[in-house]
């Protein structure tokens, strides 16, 4: 069964059980509109999921306390999930605290401590930054509760 995970975010983080693994960025300049953050989004995922075919897409929950990074993130889970029901696939969804607490023993862990715990459990992967490394995480937590 392959396993897409994603850390959704205006830049998204990804990881797949197939192996590929990195960021994208959806953020749109000066004079664009805001909806060309989704489109951007939409096109990433779509060759993601052309690419890799995932029988599942686990992704991170919207939380914390910036309501434009929850608007934000609610707009792109809610891209995401019109694109999965349109192809059959099934997606799962885990709260931040869930991830974090699975992949390092702590639910507060910090982004430095999530970065740190990746580079250690996968030192043949050049961690890009925390959305790379919750996307790791995400995906060991999908398969553990999935599989």
């Amino acid at each position: 069964m392959k396993i897409l995970a994603l850390d959704i975010a205006t830049t998204t983080g990804y990881s797949s059980s197939s192996g590929e693994s990195g960021t994208f960025n959806c953020s749109f300049k000066k004079g664009e509109s805001g909806s060309i953050r989704l489109l951007r989004f939409r096109n990433k995922v779509t060759e993601l999921l052309d690419l890799i075919k995932p029988d599942i897409v686990a992704y991170e929950r919207s939380a914390g306390r910036n309501t434009h990074s929850i608007k934000t993130q609610s707009e792109m889970i809610g891209v995401l999930t019109l694109m999965l029901e349109d192809r059959n696939i099934h997606y799962a969804s885990y709260s931040p605290s869930e991830v974090k607490k699975f992949f390092t023993g702590k639910g507060n862990a910090s982004k430095e401590y999530m970065i740190k715990t990746a580079k250690k459990k996968y030192p043949e992967i050049e961690i890009i930054d925390d959305n790379h490394s919750d996307a790791l995480a995400i995906l060991e937590l999908a398969q553990s509760d999935l599989l």
